[in-house]
């Protein structure tokens, strides 16, 4: 190799990186449901967008964003949900930068009759 000057050198620069292959962790996860809506709520450890699936079974069938722009700190809601006294079974989806993806566990909520409650 040489130089602009033309001074030669046997010397190669090595550069080392490392490659971000960890999903995003999910934390405080928190689903407000009333009648027909549902606010959702949860935390992740870095950046991230994320997305609710939902549905009377665990087959979901309905998806709804939660956080269209990476963020840790995550709020949506979904709503068309049916009258109070429905159970709905849902998973949270985080997917990062460099598409790393976690899912949440299946977990329920029962829309209510008035007023609101906290499931999950």
């Amino acid at each position: 190799m040489t130089d602009a000057a033309t001074n030669a050198s046997n010397t190669l620069s090595v550069q080392s990186f490392t490659v971000d292959t960890t999903a995003p962790v999910q934390s405080s996860i928190l689903v407000t449901p009333s009648t027909t809506t549902a606010t959702v709520t949860l935390t992740t450890n870095e950046a991230a967008t994320s997305t609710i699936s939902y549905g009377a079974t665990s087959s979901y069938g309905s998806t709804a964003t939660i956080s269209g722009s990476t963020a840790t700190n995550h709020s949506g809601s979904i709503s068309g949900l049916s009258a109070c006294g429905s159970t709905y079974h849902y998973r949270i989806t985080t997917i990062d930068a460099l598409s790393n993806t976690s899912n949440s566990a299946d977990a329920t909520f029962v829309t209510h009759c008035g007023g609101t409650a906290t499931g999950g």
